[in-house]
């Protein structure tokens, strides 16, 4: 924010000449546009006319030859080629016809540079008329000369004023002043320049002694006795305009209806409509190409005059605020910007308040414009506002981005693709995650049976490596397929939970990591038969499940590396299940806590009570065999029912029955290593009974 801030404040105020500046002054010109035509407009002074020369006066066509012949000026009109070959002696008769109508001011909106027929009439008539007209000078683009009378290649604005035959110095004659404006980079002219120097007016430094030109609307109002109402200084002013937007301007009216005797007495009441009338002639036809661009279009050069020349009657100027004021409002709405970011977090609650804020400051800066001629940055402020609003937006989503791939780097080798994506979704939840939380889990170890052997045995290091590898993957997959968490890895042993990160609910989490157990046991035994065919090593892995609470939460370096795991004695007794699998010949076996949750889901088979090195309470030890969905033949169903009670009697001390029940497993089942193992264990008990406090429960001393 700071810097796309300070970045706007450069480009707007000091570097003018940057290529951005063109767009936000540009920007400030259609901002002031809308402030203009929505806000209030200057009225119309009814004691401004503007008589035009139009196509009809030009060609006459709609006369008669006896009307045209009834009148001198007329018939000169009649007989040049065209307005460019006017004789002057026309002018001197529009002048004379307005002065003697009792006219206040006549105002000619043209330029009288070189000698030509009529100038003997016009002299006398500006000369009788002379504290009641004003003529045009002009700013013309001349080739600059040097020193030595050679052409410099170089080009000027020059100042020409009426040709000698009309006045002897026009450039102190206050009845002759500039028409020029000076537009905007998009051209529309909003100013008018009051009085200049040619170097100023060339945008160059002023050179010692040159002469101050004023314009024709400033020669007015003072000819009108109003050179209090003339500017001070050299700058150019704002004006207000009337309403063209709407159409409300100063109408032309033909010019050539004063030498018509009839329109004069029925338009213009035999020239009492004239009486203390500022009237202005000037070119009212689009091929005579006196055409002004405004914020509001193109009008006619002389409309445009009495424009500047009304708002200088009436001193409706309008006043840009300092360069401080600019800059105090850029700065306050960089500030505003980063304060509402700080405050309001939504992003649909923050794109609110910048809409409501943009249309409440376009509102105060309409306030001003027609309360108090106040035209303050209106562009830059809201440009800087909305663009501080949606690039902290952006910022905050991108580092949002950038968090959620560290995040999302650190998930994807932890949780399946659609966990990862539940929690990047919920942060919050994640960051009390990390920070720590006790929770209920199911935690699965698994771990390669022999694996220094296998290591040892292994001819190429690197082929031994890319197959374990090709085990780890697989035994990820399978966690992640069932919504599992990949806590770590301990050499070639998977720790995996459920629930630390998502739960779909304890029974469910169990459910899933007991059928990841089940599916890793089908994925082994595939791989083995391809390793085998390709002369590999087989694998054999024991896998224990638990269930019960930890404590969850990242643990590590905040500045390097971090892991999410989970603590407790949930996760110890899950690693003391997986080691006890080699004990009993199993590759999978599960604790009570375990069992009690999927017993309706999966078929279990009693293994022993065992008590774990530094537990005081011994706990059921189970193992699973298939889904429930899954059929078993009929003896077999029998066979795993004989076993249930074999392992009652066991416990009942009824060693002698329970050694007969384990007979029949092994009838149906040779290769059943519980049932051998428990009648062995029957066996021993009924040659040597145990002692009174015997309860079947096994202790492990190591862990």
């Amino acid at each position: 924010m700071p810097t796309l801030l300070f970045g706007w404040l450069f480009w707007h105020e000091v570097a003018s000449r940057h290529p951005w500046e063109f767009l936000l002054r540009r920007g400030e010109m259609t901002a002031g546009n809308y402030l203009r035509k929505h806000g209030r407009a200057a009225g119309l002074r009814p004691d401004l006319v503007f008589l035009g020369v139009d196509d009809a006066t030009m060609k006459l066509d709609g006369l008669w030859p006896e009307e045209i012949e009834a009148s001198r000026a007329l018939t000169l009109i009649s007989q040049s080629k065209g307005y460019a070959y006017w004789s002057r002696e026309i002018q001197a008769m529009i002048l004379d016809r307005l002065a003697n109508a009792g006219a206040r001011l006549v105002i000619f909106d043209m330029v009288f540079p070189n000698p030509t027929t009529g100038d003997e009439a016009l002299r006398a008539a500006l000369d009788r008329h002379r504290s009641r007209v004003v003529i045009g000078a002009s700013f013309v683009h001349t080739e600059v000369v040097g020193t030595d009378g050679t052409q410099t290649g170089f080009h000027d604005d020059t100042w020409e004023g009426p040709a000698s035959t009309l006045i002897d110095a026009p450039a102190n004659d206050p009845r002759v002043g500039y028409v020029n404006y000076i537009g905007d980079i998009d051209g529309a002219i909003r100013t008018h320049l009051f009085r200049t120097t040619q170097s100023a007016y060339n945008d160059r430094l002023p050179r010692a002694g040159e002469p101050t030109y004023e314009s024709e609307v400033t020669h007015a109002l003072r000819q009108l006795g109003w050179s209090d109402f003339i500017p001070a200084g050299t700058d150019p002013r704002l004006f207000r305009y009337s309403d063209l937007g709407h159409g409300v301007n100063y109408p032309a009216r033909p010019l050539w209806e004063i030498f018509s005797d009839p329109l004069w007495k029925q338009n213009y009441g035999d020239g009492a409509f004239f009486k203390d009338k500022i009237v202005i002639i000037g070119a009212a036809s689009a091929i005579l190409h006196d055409v002004q661009a405004t914020p509001f279009g193109d009008i006619p050069g002389p409309t445009l005059q009495l424009q500047a020349l009304a708002a200088a009657m009436n001193r409706d100027y309008l006043t840009l605020t300092s360069i401080y004021v600019d800059l105090a409002q850029i700065a306050g709405a960089g500030l505003l910007a980063w304060l509402v970011g700080l405050v309001v977090r939504a992003p649909l609650g923050r794109l609110a308040v910048f809409a409501g804020g943009s249309a409440a400051f376009v509102f105060v800066l309409q306030w001003l414009y027609n309360r108090h001629g106040l035209m303050p940055l209106a562009f830059t402020p809201l440009l800087v506002f909305n663009t501080g609003g949606i690039g902290g937006l952006i910022g905050e989503y991108a580092v949002e981005r950038i968090e959620k791939a560290r995040v999302r780097d650190v998930l994807d080798r932890l949780v399946s693709k659609d966990i990862v994506r539940e929690l990047l979704g919920d942060r919050e939840r994640y960051s009390q995650i990390v920070r720590g939380q006790r929770r209920c889990v199911t935690v699965l170890f698994s771990d390669v049976r022999g694996f220094t052997t296998l290591s040892e045995k292994a001819e190429d290091p690197a082929a031994f490596i890319a197959q374990l590898n090709e085990y780890l993957g697989e035994m990820v997959d399978i966690v992640f397929k069932h919504r599992g968490t990949l806590d770590k890895f301990i050499g070639d042993a998977v720790m995996a939970v459920w629930g630390s990160m998502h739960t779909e609910g304890d029974v469910a989490d169990a459910c899933q990591a007991v059928a990841a157990a089940l599916e890793m046991r089908q994925r082994l035994a595939a791989l083995n038969a391809r390793w085998s065919a390709e002369g590999k090593l087989n694998m054999a892995i024991g896998i224990g499940v638990n269930f019960g609470e930890v404590i969850v939460g990242g643990l590590g370096s905040e500045n390097s590396k971090m892991e999410i795991t989970v603590m407790g004695d949930a996760v110890n007794t899950a690693s003391r299940l997986e080691g006890l699998t080699k004990d009993y010949g199993l590759d999978l076996l599960i604790g009570e806590s375990v069992a009690a949750k999927v017993s309706e889901t999966f078929r279990l088979r009693t293994v022993d009570r065992v008590q774990v090195k530094g537990k005081t309470r011994p706990t059921e030890v189970m193992t699973v065999l298939a889904p429930l969905a899954e059929a078993v033949p009929e003896q077999r169903e029998e066979a795993l029912a004989d076993y249930e009670d074999a392992i009652l009697l066991y416990r009942r001390k009824d060693f002698a029955g329970a050694a007969r029940g384990f007979e029949g497993c092994l009838q149906t089942d040779p290769e059943d290593r519980l049932a051998a193992l428990y009648l062995t264990r029957c066996r021993e008990l009924v040659e040597q009974a145990p002692a009174e406090s015997w309860d079947g429960v096994r202790l492990m001393t190591t862990k």
